[in-house]
């Protein structure tokens, strides 16, 4: 097996599952993880430290750019908290991320990815700050922000 296979039989799941919560379509997201591990091949011999970190570094500048040339469809993937949901259960479900798709498209590009790194992602303010090259003070006040934004839109729509 090569470095490559290695490398992508790792982190692929990771990869992937990034892509696909920023850029919200599956067929999107298999072809940011493809440049993301292509990106690595290619630099493979210059990177040092934590691997994991620079592919989720580099999963987000791809899909950064990515959105920049097209416009996603943005689908959250909310967990239904209950193992045997009713058809109305998966109507309000479905009701719900459609909101929050629709609440987060109206963000700007920063606060879309500030939030969906932090509060999807689980990324900590440190953390996404050196993703999207900004200061932790930033990522905090844009988090909150864009908090804000998205409290207001979701309420206004109830």
């Amino acid at each position: 097996m090569s470095d490559l296979d290695t490398i992508v039989r790792a982190h692929e799941p990771a990869v992937l599952k990034t892509a696909q919560r920023l850029l919200g379509q599956r067929d999107d997201a298999k072809d940011a993880a493809q440049e993301v591990f292509l990106r690595w091949f290619r630099n493979r011999s210059r990177i040092s430290g934590d691997l994991g970190a620079w592919l989720h570094r580099v999963t987000v500048n791809i899909c950064n750019d990515h959105y920049r040339r097209r416009r996603p469809t943005t689908e959250l993937w909310v967990n239904h908290p209950d193992p045997a949901p009713t058809p109305e259960s998966l109507l309000k479900l479905k009701e719900q991320r459609e909101m929050i798709a629709a609440a987060l498209m109206k963000l700007s590009s920063k606060e879309r990815m500030t939030i969906l790194l932090r509060h999807i992602e689980g990324c900590s303010a440190i953390e996404t700050a050196a993703m999207l090259r900004a200061s932790p003070v930033t990522i905090r006040s844009r988090t909150h922000a864009a908090r804000r934004k998205l409290a207001a839109r979701l309420t206004s729509k109830r």
